[in-house]
């Protein structure tokens, strides 16, 4: 591997578990339309790209952009109310991220989380560290996994593309890796298990304490 000044992180599945205040959020949507709701687990699926293609995986039929666009601002209102619930830290994050910091690691986060919930939440949880970047979906740029926010990410900080490593918990994350031509590193402890990985490429952990050790080891001052 090479030696990296910045680590580039996922939010959802990968820093935290977010998943009960989005199935709660989108449940809620349902219901309001007597439309079919899903168990948490079915969420996990359903997560990767945002909360727009969110919603249109959890509707399960086809509907117009108008429509979608309509249910999107129902789901944005509901998660807004309910974020918070059951979110937290995966075990051992905090402390990867206070032992990196500590050693010289410039830190961000690249996420398709729409962009003022995503700083809401970076604030309320890990507002005890400093982002070089929280870069969330906006309409000026593209979400994941094209590599718009991580070449952003990266200019900011001021670091070489070889310089930087992203860790996330799907495939998407690791496209945007390879779209950025950054190294890539795969936690299991997500949303995506490692027999859902279909990409190549890519250094794995089993926990946080190995991704903190591995970041360590392959830290560039």
């Amino acid at each position: 591997m090479q030696k990296y000044k910045l680590a580039i992180f996922d939010l959802d599945g990968t820093l935290l578990n977010t998943i009960g205040g989005i199935a709660k959020s989108m449940n809620n949507v349902l219901q309001s339309h007597n439309l079919a709701t899903h168990d948490i687990e079915k969420y996990t699926s359903f997560v990767g790209n945002g909360l727009k293609i969110l919603a249109k995986r959890a509707l399960g039929f086809d509907v117009s952009d108008d429509e979608l666009d309509s249910y999107y601002k129902e789901l944005l209102v509901q998660y807004e109310k309910h974020y918070m619930l059951d979110i937290a830290p995966y075990d051992g994050i905090i402390n990867m991220l206070r032992k990196i910091t500590k050693k010289g690691y410039k830190i961000a986060i690249n996420s398709n989380k729409v962009d003022y919930m995503l700083d809401k939440i970076v604030d309320e949880i890990f507002g005890e560290f400093s982002w070089v970047k929280v870069v969330g979906v906006c309409d000026n740029l593209p979400s994941k996994p094209d590599k718009a926010g991580v070449e952003l990410i990266i200019k900011t900080a001021g670091v070489r593309h070889d310089e930087a490593v992203f860790i996330g918990d799907t495939d998407v994350d690791i496209q945007t890796s390879h779209n950025a031509n950054v190294d890539a590193i795969y936690v299991p402890w997500g949303f995506r298990k490692p027999h859902e990985i279909n990409e190549s490429n890519y250094k794995s952990v089993k926990d946080a304490n190995e991704l903190t050790n591995l970041l360590l080891s392959n830290f560039k001052s």
